[in-house]
C-alpha cells in the first residue's frame, strides 16, 4: 500500500488506544471523587483506647475497744498460825522449891490462857496493769488489672485499569492509585508506533 494508508492505519490505532485510555482514566475518576476530588478531608482519623488506672480511698470497715469483765477462780496458799494447848509438868527440885511453897494451901484452882491463831481475810485491789490502744498502719499490695482495649486500623486499597482490587497494606501503607496497565502502552502485536510494513 502507499504511504498515505499506513499513515492513516496508525492513526486509526492510536485513536483507538486514546479512547479506552480517556474510559478507563474517567472510571478511575469517578472513584476518586469521594475524595479529595470533593473538596473534603482527604485523610482519616484513628482512634484508638488507652488505660488509665487510679485509685480510691473507701472505707472497708471498723475497729473499737471494748472492755469487759472476767472473773477468774484464783488459789493462794497462805500460812496461818494458831496457839495450842500444851500441859507441862516438871518436878520439885532446889531451884523452883521456893516458888512451889507460895503457893495457897491444898484446894481447887482455876487458870486460864487465852488461845490465838491466824485467819485469811480477803481483800481486793484494783491495780493498772497496761494501757492498750488501737492505731493503723499502711501496707502497700499488688493487684492486676485487666481490661478490654479497642483500637482502630485504617486498611488501604487500591483499584487497577485491569479491574482487579490490590491491597495497599495495614494502616500507615499506601499503594499507587491510577497506576497504568503495561508501561509504554504496548500491545500484543509489539510496540506502539510502530507501523506494520507490507
Amino acid at each position: 500500500e502507499s504511504a498515505g494508508g499506513w499513515t492513516g492505519e496508525r492513526a486509526a490505532e492510536r485513536g483507538e488506544r486514546g479512547g479506552q485510555w480517556s474510559g478507563e482514566r474517567s472510571r478511575t475518576g469517578a472513584g476518586m471523587g469521594t475524595g479529595a476530588g470533593m473538596g473534603r478531608d482527604d485523610a482519616m482519623t484513628r482512634s484508638e483506647e488507652r488505660l488509665h488506672i487510679g485509685v480510691e480511698s473507701r472505707e472497708v470497715g471498723r475497729a473499737r475497744l471494748r472492755k469487759y469483765v472476767v472473773t477468774e477462780e484464783v488459789e493462794q496458799t497462805v500460812p496461818l498460825r494458831h496457839d495450842e494447848v500444851r500441859v507441862e509438868r516438871e518436878p520439885i527440885t532446889d531451884a523452883n522449891r521456893d516458888a512451889a511453897l507460895t503457893g495457897p494451901e491444898i484446894g481447887e484452882a482455876e487458870y486460864e490462857v487465852v488461845l490465838h491463831e491466824e485467819r485469811p481475810v480477803v481483800e481486793t485491789e484494783t491495780v493498772p496493769v497496761e494501757r492498750v490502744r488501737l492505731t493503723t498502719e499502711e501496707h502497700i499490695s499488688e493487684e492486676t488489672v485487666r481490661a478490654r482495649l479497642r483500637k482502630e486500623h485504617i486498611k488501604g486499597e487500591t483499584e487497577g485499569f485491569d479491574e482487579t482490587t490490590r491491597d495497599a497494606g495495614d494502616t500507615g501503607d499506601t499503594g499507587d492509585i491510577g497506576s497504568r496497565r503495561g508501561r509504554g502502552d504496548r500491545d500484543d502485536r509489539g510496540d506502539m508506533g510502530r507501523g506494520r510494513r507490507l
